[in-house]
């Protein structure tokens, strides 16, 4: 058996019964894992956040994003991501909502569907991050208030009187989930409409504008096809207060069946060969990115270096740090990743 060396700088969250079924498909095909530190590791996965490793030119950096991240191929070797890009052979593409952990759930949400589901509460609010968020998540949030009490059971804007534990249990007593993401990017979607789908509701959904080429487009509410937030708060309306076009609508099968993704589920062999392909070349072949030594990719390198310290400096610190060492506008970098 080939021995691989590894070091895990990230857990990239996926569902651990598809990391378990790629580890034993791997190890089917000869390989045998190490789990090591990162100066032995031949093999040195990280995540969302793209920083430079100084590592050995027998050294092989892998990136495991489950974020809206698309990767950057100047810092790491191979990556595994949401985004829609061919590049060569050094990167894999996988739905984010692919490794969520109630996908199954989700696909089986229309059945046994019955007149009681119609009778549930009106909606939830499940959310704990607004620092990062797309603004437009609480401009919903407080329109749709206006027509009816929405339940928030996270950090964020908690009107229940406790932090939820079971998300998919709090969410299955509501006819309607708000499934908004963070942020706004082809192909990219989370956990948040797979866990709406799981609870047996009505997503009430913003995120991916490819969305309805996988997903069913009348198994939920996407808000992107409105024109305002008023206007989308009128079809809910319409939809709450007709019990026929509920039921209708929560029997509507998740995936559509000509979904693009379809390929994704269940499916672990694409993911076995993308793992095979970088471990079975040697290691003196295996590697992409530059080394480092020389030409504009050093500045990049130093470049990144120091967006990394400022991004994790305390702001007023950050700001005192900026004023003294460059005047009162630094670097683009600097002041784009410190948000000053």
């Amino acid at each position: 058996m080939k021995r691989i060396a590894v070091y895990f700088d990230y857990y990239a969250g996926w569902d651990i019964s598809i990391i378990r079924k790629v580890y034993s498909g791997l190890i089917e095909r000869g390989y045998e894992f190490e789990l090591t530190t990162r100066e032995q590791a031949n093999y040195i996965f990280v995540g969302n956040e793209f920083y430079p490793i100084k590592k050995s030119k027998s050294q092989i950096v892998i990136a495991l994003c489950s974020e809206a991240i698309t990767p950057d191929f100047n810092i790491v070797d191979y990556a595994v991501s949401f985004d829609n890009i061919l590049y060569e052979d050094r990167h894999l593409r996988i739905p984010s909502w692919i490794g969520c952990n109630n996908v199954n759930r989700a696909l089986s949400k229309h059945e046994n569907v019955n007149s009681d589901d119609s009778r549930r509460e009106f909606c939830n609010f499940v959310y704990s991050n607004n620092k990062w968020a797309n603004k437009y998540r609480m401009d919903f949030f407080e329109e749709l208030s206006k027509y009816k009490r929405v339940d928030s059971g996270g950090k964020i804007r908690n009107n229940i009187g406790y932090r939820v534990d079971d998300k998919i249990s709090f969410q299955n007593n509501y006819k309607f989930s708000i499934a908004i993401e963070n942020t706004v990017k082809n192909g990219y979607i989370s956990e948040k409409l797979i866990d709406a789908f799981a609870a047996r509701t009505i997503p009430i959904y913003y995120g991916d504008p490819l969305v309805a080429n996988t997903f069913n487009n009348r198994a939920f509410i996407n808000l992107m096809e409105f024109n305002s937030i008023e206007e989308a708060v009128d079809h809910i309306k319409r939809i709450d207060q007709d019990e026929e076009l509920y039921i209708s609508m929560l029997k509507e099968p998740a995936i559509r069946e000509d979904a693009i993704d379809a390929e994704y589920i269940n499916n672990y062999e694409f993911i076995i060969d993308f793992f095979d392909n970088i471990f079975q070349e040697p290691l003196d072949k295996v590697g992409r990115t530059p080394f480092w030594e020389y030409g504009y990719e050093k500045e990049y390198l130093s470049s990144q270096k120091v967006a990394r310290f400022m991004y994790y400096m305390p702001r007023r610190v950050a700001r005192l740090f900026r004023y003294n060492l460059f005047g009162k506008k630094g670097p683009y970098f600097i002041g784009d990743l410190a948000d000053f």
